[in-house]
């Protein structure tokens, strides 16, 4: 009977398999195997799939492959098995084994006494010892890295002769099992062993102990059993009569069987599948079967490489090899299919068959939709088509109907069970199997090139080619919506279950939220941007791309948020590329789409549910300081960088043995980033001239399935340049400070030496200038004029006018000479004007009646306080009566000496006469010599050497004409102002 049902069960698979196909990634030496012959896979601790073959010992992340061989450490380059105990990989080869050290190195060591090119066969831990067993040559202990023979006492000789040859163990209730051969044995003390046969021809290829305490065993030639889970074993339970090579067992006691005839079976409570060659296995001999932590199935052949089986999800029906543009089901349960150029089809026992019908020989039909009354209908290029119980019943072309063109791109069912027809050149409806014409309102111009329509609440929406359109029913009014910022090429249609309309477009995904269109975010490839058609289940977007179907889900309210899973070749999804508006659901919930390689049938529940929860493993491979690889402590907490150590690289490693090309690296960098940041490169990140201070590096690692890695975290600081630190600003700062100290002392000094030379030269000019005033005061002429006035008083007897001309003469002698020796080139303002009225006294003796001279001084200024240079005013004075009054021929002349307090710091003194004047003694001084320009040219060069040389304010104003009221000359003017 169990012969029977499993030939019935291959009968039914092997029709199946005639029309489905499912999907297998092959990994070879194009892809970096290091030989094609594969004998062992296994998985370590960090989730890397290690793979060996005659030619070498591979590990694999997912996308690229390490190879290790003999200049690793490894025995020879002949792997028979990969086995971890304790964390620790073994590998086994011809004549030994070899142990991995880690960081790719291993440790070889010999069997003794081994027949030459004997497998090594499994590996095992019993008792705390570790077990190796041979092909040929019994068993082994592993003790200090050493093979030691284990002896037996089986007395048998047939039986001693099959222990020799040993081809799997397990332990199982503290029990040591071994598969050769000759049958079963067991033993728990190394001395007792018991052989165990349940038929003439049991020879056991494999056993394996799950993990819900069975204990399974296949064979070459007697089938495939599971024993009871007592202490002791009793009887097996036959799984299968087929010879099978392996078994692999499950946590949810479903298992693979590997058969002798290359065909790989899969049974669980709720499905079976086989794979044989025409479900797409590779011909050649199958060596290996292996589970990896996330429940998928990788296999290992003798010829083809390393095989990775994509799930059962995602179902490719093979016999028609057309691109498929619509799936339909109708309410007899009868699946359709419309082509590109290859006409219609239905299901029928396990086949794709063609629809033999005259209206659809080479065409192709782009669209269907069950009408209420039971029946299907078909757009095509050449009209519409109603289908009912399998029989045509009309059809409808644009010559004999109020079809606006026979190029049926769209079909759509309202809620008033009205059949909407979109072609090429506009709009139409369908009412009681009646074609009718839709006229719009308005723009009819934009009815064209329509794609697909969908309705809601008396609204049709339209997606045509070039625009958005939503229709008013009744009014029959079109609205068109617009993208901001975009005019791109509509495609298709659906709401979603709180009523939002989605909108496909070949430049991204939008939605539109209370007549707000906005985009919809949820890849940055362009492949995955063009999207072909929009499709709901329940709470669930299914969206078709040029890269695969993605499912949106959990959705936000205003769609800012929400979960989403790409479906591509990783997924057994081989032809990526969908196409427009071709998918539907059908009664079960299965999924159907077309795509450019034909149609696909996709059913959730399928799906692997260790790969949509599975999380990639993120590893830091590489770090760079400045292009130079650094150890990089894990303890440290914090890594602390020179100034200039601003150039990092981070190269991590990615293990997604599911989908590693979809694998994207984000990070982030202290608060620099609100949001993670896709890194640049596929796997590094890398930072240049980064300023000082603390930085927290957070790196991930997203999956296809929208899982995250863990993050992992770097804190590293780079310390200011010591230019920049405090004590070194501080130096400098006070270094500065004492330079610019020292410059400034220095031009200070500079200064003061400058001033001071400027100021003894002008001192020494300034004497000089004094000696000169006194010279030009006391000159040859004024004493000879003198002494000849006293001589002619003394021959006049006028001796009172000689004594007193004699003793105002010897008083201006002496003050003029105690001036000039003072040192100070300063005098007391009483003594000028002593010295002033002296003089002019003199002069008024000497030219008597000639002159009358008058002095105002001001009551308010303080003589004897105030200093001013000696002999300032005599040369203007004596210029005043020399050419100013003795040119006068009959005037009498007159000379003002006025002393003005203008404010507490300025004093005015004016010198008048009523001579001739500036003007004309200019023009006549050759008369009288250069008695006036030297005295005057002396005192401007002595008023502007005491100005360098105090600071004070001394301002000469004149000699100039002196003007009356009524502008005419009235003598000669100076005013000197000291003071501000």
């Amino acid at each position: 009977m169990l012969k029977f049902l499993a030939i019935i069960s291959l009968i039914v698979a092997c029709g199946l398999a005639r029309t489905q196909e499912y999907a297998f990634r092959e990994y070879s030496l194009k892809q970096g195997l290091p030989q094609s012959q594969v004998m062992a896979i296994n998985q370590d601790a960090d989730g890397f799939l290690w793979v060996g073959t005659l030619g070498g010992l591979a590990r694999f992340d997912g996308s690229n492959f390490d190879v290790f061989t003999l200049e690793n450490g490894l025995l020879n380059n002949r792997i028979t098995f990969i086995k971890f105990v304790n964390n620790t990989m073994y590998v086994g080869h011809e004549n030994g084994i070899s142990i991995h050290l880690g960081k790719g190195k291993f440790k070889a060591i010999n069997a003794p006494k081994i027949k030459d090119n004997t497998k090594l066969s499994d590996l095992i831990e019993f008792q705390g010892k570790i077990l190796v067993s041979s092909n040929g040559s019994g068993l082994f202990e592993l003790k200090n890295e050493k093979l030691i023979a284990i002896k037996h006492n089986i007395e048998d000789e047939e039986l001693s002769g099959e222990f020799e040859r040993i081809r799997k163990m397990a332990v199982y209730n503290d029990k040591l099992y071994f598969g050769t051969r000759g049958g079963l044995f067991m033993t728990h003390n190394f001395r007792e062993f018991t052989h165990f046969t349940f038929s003439e021809d049991w020879s056991v290829s494999d056993i394996h102990v799950s993990d819900n305490d069975g204990f399974y065993v296949t064979t070459y030639n007697a089938g495939a059993y599971r024993f009871n889970s007592s202490k002791t074993i009793f009887h097996p339970k036959p799984l299968s009569d087929l010879n099978c090579s392996q078994i692999i067992v499950e946590s949810d006691n479903s298992y693979w069987l590997l058969t002798e005839s290359n065909e790989i079976r899969r049974s669980s409570k709720s499905f079976r599948f086989l794979f044989t060659q025409i479900s797409g296995l590779p011909k050649e001999n199958i060596s290996t079967l292996f589970i990896d932590n996330n429940s998928s199935l990788w296999i290992g052949t003798e010829g083809r490489g390393l095989i990775h089986f994509l799930g059962t999800a995602f179902t490719k029906h093979t016999n028609v090899e057309a691109p498929v543009l619509s799936v339909n089901q109708d309410k007899q349960g009868r699946f359709w299919m419309g082509t590109l150029n290859d006409g219609l089809f239905y299901f029928q026992n396990g086949i794709w068959v063609r629809y033999e019908n005259e209206f659809l020989l080479d065409n192709s039909v782009w669209c269907s939709v069950n009408d209420p009354n039971d029946g299907i209908w078909f757009g095509t290029n050449t009209g519409l088509l109603n289908i009912q119980n399998g029989k045509p019943i009309w059809h409808a072309t644009s010559s004999n109907s109020e079809l606006p063109d026979n190029k049926i791109n769209a079909l759509h069912v309202d809620a008033n069970k009205y059949i909407w027809v979109g072609t090429r050149k506009g709009l139409a409806y369908i009412k009681s199997n009646e074609v009718h014409r839709f006229e719009p309102a308005n723009n009819p111009e934009m009815l064209h090139l329509i794609r697909d329509i969908e309705s809601k609440n008396q609204v049709l929406y339209v997606a045509t080619k070039t625009a958005l359109l939503s229709i008013e029913m009744r009014s029959r009014k079109v609205d068109p919506h617009v993208i901001s910022g975009l005019s791109p090429t509509f495609s298709c249609l659906e709401f979603d279950h709180n009523n939002n309309l989605w909108i496909g477009t070949e430049e991204g995904l939008f939605v539109m939220i209370d007549n707000e269109i906005k985009a919809i975010e949820f890849s940055s490839k362009s492949a995955d941007r063009f999207i072909n058609f929009i499709i709901r289940k329940n709470k669930q977007m299914y969206v078709g791309t040029n890269n695969g179907v993605f499912l949106l889900s959990d959705f936000a309210n205003d769609l800012s948020t929400f979960k989403q899973r790409h479906f591509a070749e990783s997924s057994g999804l081989m032809g990526t590329e969908t196409n427009i508006n071709s998918a539907y659901f059908d009664a079960s919930g299965q999924l159907w789409f077309g795509t450019a390689e034909g149609v696909y049938s996709f059913q959730n529940k399928l799906l692997n549910e260790a790969l949509e929860t599975y999380k990639p493993k993120l590893f830091l491979s590489d770090f760079q300081v400045n292009f130079v690889s650094t150890e990089l402590d894990d303890e440290a907490s914090t890594l602390t960088l020179k100034y200039n150590q601003n150039r990092l690289r981070y190269t991590f490693r990615v293990i997604d043995l599911q989908d590693a090309d979809g694998v994207v690296l984000e990070y982030q960098l202290g608060s620099d980033f609100e949001d993670w940041v896709p890194a640049g490169s596929e796997s590094e990140i890398s930072f240049n001239q980064l300023a000082p201070g603390s930085y927290t590096l957070s790196v991930r690692a997203k999956s296809s399935n929208g899982n995250y890695s863990d993050v992992l975290v770097f804190q590293f600081k780079i310390n200011q340049p010591y230019y920049a630190s405090w004590w070194f600003i501080l130096l400098m700062l006070m270094g500065l400070g004492l330079i610019t100290i020292a410059v400034v002392r220095y031009r200070i000094q500079q200064i003061r030496t400058k001033e001071n030379q400027e100021r003894l030269e002008l001192t020494n000019r300034l004497n000089s200038l004094e000696q000169q005033s006194l010279n030009a005061s006391m000159n040859r002429h004024f004493i000879f004029n003198a002494l000849n006035s006293i001589q002619y008083f003394i021959n006049t007897q006028d001796k009172l006018s000689a004594n007193k001309y004699l003793t105002k003469f010897a008083q201006l002698i002496r003050k003029n000479l105690d001036s000039s020796a003072s040192g100070e080139n300063l005098v007391p303002l009483s003594e000028e004007i002593q010295r002033l009225e002296l003089y002019l006294t003199l002069e008024a003796m000497r030219f008597e009646g000639r002159f009358k001279y008058t002095f105002e001084i001001d009551p308010e200024i303080e003589l004897e306080e105030i200093r001013i240079p000696p002999m300032l005013f005599q040369p203007f004075v004596e210029n005043a009566i020399i050419h100013g009054i003795l040119p006068l021929e009959q005037l009498a002349g007159e000379i003002a000496f006025k002393a003005e307090l203008l404010n507490e710091n300025s004093i005015e003194f004016t010198i008048t006469d009523n001579g001739v004047g500036y003007s004309k003694s200019l023009k006549e001084k050759n008369s009288t010599g250069d008695h006036f320009s030297h005295g005057t040219t002396i005192t401007k060069s002595r008023i502007e050497v005491i100005r360098k040389i105090s600071g004070d304010v001394i301002d000469l104003d004149g000699p100039k004409d002196l003007m009356n009221e009524s502008n005419q000359l009235a003598g000669t003017i100076v005013r000197i102002r000291i003071g501000v």
